[in-house]
């Protein structure tokens, strides 16, 4: 079995345990390995849960923010400690290896908004924690910016289903571009809005 096929087994298994009084704590350590090693993005279990509990979809994508952040954080070191050895092996496990070289030149161009950019998309993330890490990107910024990314898309996902049910979805499956671009100056409204804020401020 592919790493692929046992990802989505495991995704399944997981939709199906949305009952459990366990399921926040498989959502957190889903979101955390889905960023390291599994190579389907956690919205396939997230949608299906916001869209049997609206109500709870914003306290799940808080969850799932969680747990990315702390995988994030392990990426990041694997980057900064052991990217000769075990990161470029955990970039061709999840076949990530074909976007790492152009998005560490996005990042020395762009920096802070590069991965902010791969954390709301779903390129690959694990070419965001690794190329940080190894460039000793500062750790804070670093975060700041996953945490933007990915609560644009979790929080946005929750809000969306919040209001528009299943058709929200539909409509971002077939016009996913047009949803995209409309979450990119999302996101980017957001971070200028908070950059803007914390200006003059001491951090």
């Amino acid at each position: 079995m592919t790493i692929k096929a046992w990802a989505q087994a495991g995704l399944q298994r997981l939709r199906d345990s949305a009952d459990s009084p366990r399921a926040h704590w498989l959502l957190f350590m889903a979101a955390a390995f889905e960023i390291l090693i599994l190579p389907l993005p956690i919205d396939a279990l997230l949608i299906p849960w916001m869209l049997a509990r609206p109500r709870r979809g914003f306290m799940l994508a808080g969850i799932a923010l969680a747990g990315n952040l702390l995988a994030a954080l392990a990426g990041y070191g694997i980057g900064a400690w052991a990217m000769d050895g075990f990161g470029h092996s955990l970039l061709t496990m999840t076949g990530a290896s074909g976007g790492y070289a152009h998005f560490v030149q996005e990042m020395s161009d762009h920096g802070f908004w590069a991965i902010a950019m791969v954390a709301f998309t779903p390129i690959p993330f694990q070419i965001a924690l690794l190329g940080a890490g190894a460039a000793h990107y500062p750790l804070v910024w670093f975060l700041l910016a996953c945490a933007l990314g990915r609560g644009a898309r979790f929080f946005g996902l929750a809000l969306l289903i919040y209001f528009g049910g299943e058709a929200a979805v539909t409509f971002c499956h077939r016009h996913g571009r047009l949803a995209g671009g409309i979450g990119v100056l999302l996101v980017a409204g957001a971070g200028t809005y908070w950059v803007l804020a914390h200006l003059h401020r001491p951090f």
